[in-house]
C-alpha cells in the first residue's frame, strides 16, 4: 500500500518557458484521424441465397450467430437449414434486392421501405446501398447484416420490427437484430436514423466492428457516421476501427454510447444522453483519439471513461454534466491525456477521477462547478514516479470536497487556477500535497506563481515566491 512522503519538494517554474512547453506538448498529443473516401463499386452485384454454417472452414463471419445460439432463432422462422442472402461482386440497393429475390418470406415491401427477414452477408468485393428508404429488420427470424465489404446508409431509417409480438428470449436475453462489420469492411452512415438494434452480448450490441482471428489480414474497419440519430441500441461497439462520428445523437442506450477498443477516433459535435448501465464514451487499449464539442448527459457511470489505455487522447470543449457519475474517469492507464476547455457541472461524483495512472495528464482551462466530491482526484495504490499531472488555468467553484487530491503521482505542476466560492473555507489540496498545501497556495493564489512539485523528493524547497509578481 502506498504511503505519502512527508515533505515533497516545490519549485517555481518560469511562466514563459512553461506555457511554450505546454503548447508544444499539446501539438504532440493531437492525433490526426482521417477516413478514406468510400466509393461504391460501379458494377451491379450478384445476389444468392445459400446455407449458413456454424462450425466449418469459412464460417467465421457467423461467429456472432454461433456463440449466441442465434441459429435457434433462425430455425423458428426458416423450416430448413438456416440460409442467408449473399451479395458479391458489386453494388446492390434494397429495391434490386427485393426485385431479384421476389420472395416475401425473405424480403418484401413494408410501410415506407422494406422488411428483411433473412440474415444478409455483404462480401469483401460488394456493397449494399440504402438510400432514401427504410429498412425494417424482422426480430423473430434472426435477421442481421454481416458486413465484410461496404455498407452505405444514407437518408434511411433502420430499425427492428417485432409485429407487436414478444421478442425471442435466449438465456434470459431478448434477441434483437444487429449489424456486425468485420475486418477490412467499411461502414458509412449519413443523415439516417437507427432504433431498437442489438442486445447485451458479445458481437451483437447494435452496431459492432471486430477483426476475426480467421481473417487472413488484420485490416482495420472504417466507420463514418454523420448527421444521424441512434435510439435504443445496446452500444456502438467499435473495435480495431478508424472512426469518425460527427453531429449525431445517441440516446437511451443500454451499455455504452460509444465503446472504442484499440481504435483511432474523432468523436465531435454529438449529443449523448440517457445511457442506462455504463459510460457515455469508453476508450480501451491502444488508441489515438479526439473527443470534442460533445454534450454528454445523464449516464449511469462516467460521461467519458478511459480504461487501460495507451497512446494519445484529447478531451476538449465538451459539456459533461447533469446526473452522470464522473465527468472523466481514467483507470489503469499509461497515456498522454489532454483535458482542455471542458465544462464539468452538476455531476454526482468527481469531475475528473483517476485510479492507477502512470502517464501524463494535462488539465487546462476547464470550468468545474457544482460538484459534490472532488474537482480532480488522482489515486495510485503504488507510487508512479514517472506519472505527471499538470493542473493549470482552471476555474473552479462550488466543489464540496477538496479541489485536488493526488496520491502516488510523481510530478505535479499547478498555477493560475481560479478558486471561487465555498471551497475557500476548506482544505483545497489533500493527499501527497497536503504537507505543503500552505506553500502551494501562497505561491499560486497569493503570488500567482506556477509551481512544480516533486512528490517523492526530500530536497528542501527554498523559494522567494514574491518574485512571481
Amino acid at each position: 500500500m502506498y504511503t505519502a512522503f512527508a515533505s515533497p519538494s516545490i519549485q517555481q517554474i518560469d511562466e514563459k518557458i512553461f506555457t511554450n512547453k505546454l503548447l508544444s506538448i499539446q501539438e504532440t498529443i493531437e492525433p490526426s484521424i482521417k477516413i478514406a473516401e468510400m466509393q461504391l463499386p460501379s458494377q451491379t452485384g450478384k445476389i444468392t441465397i445459400s446455407a449458413m454454417f456454424s462450425a466449418q472452414h469459412g464460417s467465421w463471419p457467423f461467429e456472432s450467430f454461433a456463440i449466441n445460439n442465434l441459429f435457434r432463432v433462425i430455425a423458428t422462422y426458416q423450416a430448413n437449414h438456416p440460409r442467408m442472402i449473399t451479395i458479391k461482386g458489386g453494388t446492390i440497393t434494397l429495391e434490386q434486392l427485393n426485385s431479384h429475390i421476389n420472395n416475401r418470406q425473405v424480403i418484401r415491401p413494408f410501410q415506407n421501405g422494406y422488411l428483411l427477414s433473412y440474415p444478409l452477408l455483404i462480401e469483401d468485393d460488394a456493397a449494399l446501398l440504402l438510400e432514401n428508404t427504410s429498412l425494417y429488420l424482422y426480430g423473430h427470424s434472426g435477421t442481421a447484416i454481416i458486413n465484410k465489404g461496404l455498407l452505405s446508409i444514407q437518408k434511411t431509417n433502420v430499425e427492428s420490427w417485432f409485429d407487436n409480438k414478444p421478442a425471442y428470449v435466449i438465456n434470459n436475453t431478448v434477441f434483437r437484430p444487429f449489424i456486425i462489420n468485420w475486418g477490412g469492411s467499411r461502414l458509412q452512415i449519413i443523415d439516417s436514423k437507427f432504433a431498437k438494434l442489438g442486445y447485451n452480448a458479445y458481437l451483437v450490441q447494435g452496431i459492432t466492428t471486430a477483426i476475426n482471428n480467421n481473417q487472413p489480414t488484420k485490416l482495420p474497419i472504417q466507420v463514418e457516421i454523420k448527421n444521424s440519430d441512434f435510439t435504443a441500441l445496446s452500444a456502438l461497439n467499435l473495435k480495431n476501427a478508424i472512426v469518425s462520428i460527427d453531429n449525431s445523437t445517441i440516446n437511451t442506450f443500454q451499455q455504452y454510447g460509444v465503446d472504442l477498443i484499440d481504435s483511432q477516433f474523432n468523436i465531435t459535435n454529438n449529443k449523448i444522453q440517457a445511457i442506462k448501465n455504463n459510460s457515455g464514451i469508453r476508450a480501451q487499449g491502444n488508441i489515438q483519439g479526439i473527443i470534442e464539442n460533445n454534450a454528454i448527459l445523464t449516464v449511469n457511470k462516467s460521461a467519458i471513461e478511459a480504461q487501460q489505455i495507451s497512446g494519445n487522447l484529447v478531451i476538449r470543449k465538451n459539456i459533461l454534466a447533469k446526473d452522470s457519475r464522473h465527468g472523466v474517469l481514467l483507470t489503469e492507464s499509461n497515456a498522454n491525456v489532454l483535458i482542455k476547455d471542458n465544462l464539468f457541472t452538476k455531476l454526482t461524483g468527481t469531475a475528473i477521477e483517476s485510479n492507477q495512472f502512470s502517464g501524463s495528464a494535462y488539465i487546462l482551462d476547464n470550468t468545474i462547478q457544482d460538484i459534490p466530491e472532488y474537482a480532480v482526484s488522482f489515486r495510485n495504490l503504488t507510487k508512479q514516479e514517472n506519472a505527471k499531472l499538470v493542473f493549470y488555468n482552471n476555474k473552479i467553484t462550488k466543489v464540496s470536497k477538496p479541489i485536488l487530491r493526488t496520491i502516488g503521482i510523481g510530478n505535479v505542476s499547478l498555477g493560475h487556477n481560479k478558486l471561487l466560492g465555498s471551497q475557500l473555507y476548506q482544505n483545497l489540496l489533500i493527499g501527497d500535497l497536503l504537507p505543503i498545501q500552505g506553500a502551494i497556495l501562497e505561491a499560486t493564489q497569493k503570488y500567482d506563481c506556477i509551481v512544480e512539485v516533486n512528490t517523492f523528493s526530500s530536497t528542501k524547497s527554498n523559494i522567494n515566491f514574491q518574485a512571481c509578481k
